[in-house]
């Protein structure tokens, strides 16, 4: 759906098939040079589980790990020096190095209602998102944040295995995770309360 703000007017695109769309805004100063892109494909909704035995809700864990990089490492290949809860209480700027470090953050996501999702990752540096054990979301490399990655996705009601791998280099440090609920239009982050680990 495309809308115009002030003026009351809605318009549906339907798409009959996989496609990327660009999209920019006019307003009476004339058009905005910055193109927004979106890719579309046909896919079905990702499974749910019921909720594994031995989880509570309040966060996902993390392992800490120490190293230099430009990209995301394989995490798995590496040894973390520590770990804990990503809670309420987890803060980046409370890590024990302010540069050259990472995180993978994984554990499960409620989901309460069926329907499309949209997420959205922002990171100062990089890091990707998981969802079934599958790379949904790329914001790899070093950057700042303020350039959001999004993706679409059908999901059903129970619980997502999900991953978060995060790697800060130099410079700030950000992690951002939030969502848009089915029929809402506003972006929030996901609450702890659906995050789930052990």
């Amino acid at each position: 759906i495309i809308t115009m703000p002030g003026m009351g007017v809605a318009q549906v695109i339907t798409l009959p098939g996989p496609a990327e769309l660009k999209v920019r805004s006019f307003n009476v100063r004339g058009a905005n040079p910055v193109f927004t892109t979106g890719s579309f494909k046909e896919g079905k909704a990702l499974k749910s589980v019921s909720k594994p035995k031995g989880v509570s809700s309040g966060g996902l864990r993390y392992a800490y790990y120490k190293g230099e990089w430009d990209s995301l490492p394989n995490f798995s290949k590496l040894t973390p020096v520590s770990s804990g809860r990503m809670d309420t209480a987890f803060n980046l700027e409370k890590m024990p190095d302010k540069n050259n470090f990472g995180c993978v953050m994984d554990g499960y996501l409620e989901i309460k209602e069926e329907g499309y999702y949209i997420l959205i990752l922002d990171s100062d540096d990089g890091s990707a998102l998981y969802l079934n054990n599958v790379r949904l979301l790329a914001n790899d490399g070093l950057h700042a944040t303020g350039n959001p990655q999004t993706y679409m996705v059908p999901l059903q009601k129970g619980f997502y295995p999900i991953r978060m791998e995060y790697f800060q280099k130099g410079g700030e440090r950000g992690l951002g995770l939030l969502y848009v609920l089915p029929g809402k239009m506003q972006p929030v982050p996901v609450p702890f309360e659906a995050l789930y680990s052990k």
